[in-house]
């Protein structure tokens, strides 16, 4: 796929915004990991473990956020907690709105699905554990949180909400807001609209705004193997993933202004022109 940004007036329109660093180091699943699925990524003595959604079947199971959708409401989440420093987030005065100001369309096929993610992501909890090596042995610390402290998620007969009904009301847990405003990686809301509907395009752009963001690095090389550990990627075949990361790695290369990605026999090459995303 071939991706071109948009012009306004003669200049490339932009969106600045913010994605959880958290989520740019290691990656949601591509596609639904199944009911009785574990999901956890580790590397670099770095673990991190989704703890999903319960389902409310009568046969059980789980319910994990997948796909491009959580991913967009992620970059909507940290996006509006800096902007306004709360942890209360506004979805606005009618879901077709909201659906908008993530860049989605308004028929009742997206908004079932959206709504279908965000229950799932709200529900979900993360587990972060790193190892590190010290001459007296390993010291393991860890910490766990929700994404969301309290919600809801309410699908009425109306498309306006009203004061006493607002269909959505998030407030984000105290730890993952503080992860939100403290260290946000800056994406350009625009540019990641632009990237469509592919997870795997949404997670190279992010992680290379993470990537470009830390440190003076002007140039780096990531094997496909280390890329592997970060992605959501468990499910696809090595050779078909490397594919695949290339394909992506061109369009994000053609939309990102400031990173240029080359693919080589081993990974991924990476060349900053600027510090800014």
């Amino acid at each position: 796929m071939h991706v071109h940004t948009e012009q306004a007036n003669g200049m490339q329109a932009t969106a600045p915004g913010y994605y959880p660093a958290i989520f740019a180091e290691f990656m949601l699943p591509y596609r639904d990991p199944g009911p009785f699925a574990r999901w956890q990524q580790q590397h670099d003595g770095r673990t991190m473990t989704i703890h999903p959604m319960p389902s409310a079947s009568p046969m059980g199971g789980d319910l994990y956020p997948y796909g491009v959708l959580p991913r967009r409401l992620l970059a909507w989440m940290a996006t509006t907690a800096v902007a306004t420093g709360s942890r209360h987030l506004d979805a606005g005065p009618t879901r077709s709105e909201f659906a908008r100001t993530l860049g989605l369309a308004t028929d009742g096929r997206t908004q079932e699905r959206l709504w279908d993610q965000l229950a799932r992501l709200v529900g979900a909890t993360v587990h972060i554990q790193d190892a590190t090596l010290r001459p007296g042995g390993l010291t393991v610390t860890g910490a766990t949180f929700p994404i969301v402290e309290h919600y809801v998620t309410g699908i009425t007969q109306h498309r306006h909400w009203d004061g006493q009904d607002p269909g959505i009301a998030i407030t984000l847990s105290s730890e993952f807001f503080m992860s939100l405003t403290t260290a946000p990686v800056q994406v350009d809301l625009h540019r990641l609209r632009l990237l469509g509907t592919s997870p795997l395009r949404t997670d190279l752009y992010v992680w290379t705004c993470r990537q470009a963001q830390q440190g003076d690095r002007s140039q780096w090389h990531t094997t496909y193997e280390t890329l592997a550990e970060s992605f959501g990627s468990r499910a696809i075949r090595a050779r078909r993933f490397r594919e695949a990361l290339r394909a992506a790695a061109r369009s994000v290369s053609n939309l990102h202004p400031h990173v240029t990605i080359t693919a080589d026999d081993e990974g991924l090459k990476f060349a900053a022109h600027s510090e800014e995303p």
